[in-house]
């Protein structure tokens, strides 16, 4: 290579900003706002929202228009799922799909518990920028296999009165299994933005 010429980066051409907010939870909402790459896929996506929102990556997942009533699923194919056609998710960049802003969307985790996290595109901008980026976000994510979002509002109940019947079961489960304080409210802002740039 000649001394003078130059090494060109390419950046993609398009940055989407969503709101993704975990149905069913309140008090407080569980929500985060990330900013990603139009050219990334499906699938890095699904891994800058586990690592936005705290999950393990343990379960299936599947994006599509209206959730279960959809017949567009973008996912990985998996044996559990064959009987449903699914678009292979490393195939399908984000700008095939989000195209206006205000455009709404439905990411799925652990089909069982039936965590359905509600996407909204904010903003389209032409900024260029080569990795994704958490610019806020609210509330602690809820524990994996715990039952669902109505089982956690119930052990958010549970837990907010030391006098309720199931108190100390519910809190020996959760110091077991989580080994942090319940609150959930925590959120860690600083560090999960660092988590998010590098996936």
């Amino acid at each position: 290579m000649s001394e003078h010429q130059l090494i060109v980066l390419t950046y993609p051409s398009m940055l989407l900003r969503f709101r993704i907010q975990l149905a069913h939870i309140k008090k407080p909402p569980v929500w985060r706002q990330l900013a990603v790459p139009a050219d990334f896929n499906f699938y890095c996506f699904h891994k800058i929202i586990q690592v936005a929102f705290g999950w393990k990556d343990k379960h299936l997942y599947q994006f599509s228009a209206q959730g279960y009533r959809s017949d567009d699923i973008i996912s990985v194919p998996h044996p559990e799922t064959d009987y449903f056609p699914v678009t292979d998710s490393r195939k399908v960049k984000l700008k095939d799909i989000f195209h206006t802003e205000g455009q709404k969307h439905v990411y799925m985790y652990d089909l069982g518990d039936d965590w359905t996290h509600n996407i909204l595109l904010e903003k389209i901008t032409d900024e260029k920028v080569p990795h994704a980026r958490l610019i806020t976000g609210k509330g602690m994510c809820p524990p994996e296999d715990c039952g669902g979002p109505w089982e956690y509002e119930h052990i958010k109940e549970v837990m907010a009165s030391p006098g309720h019947e199931e108190y100390e079961t519910v809190k020996s489960w959760w110091d077991r299994e989580q080994h942090t304080l319940f609150d959930p409210s925590f959120f860690d802002l600083e560090a999960v933005q660092q988590s998010v740039s590098q996936v």
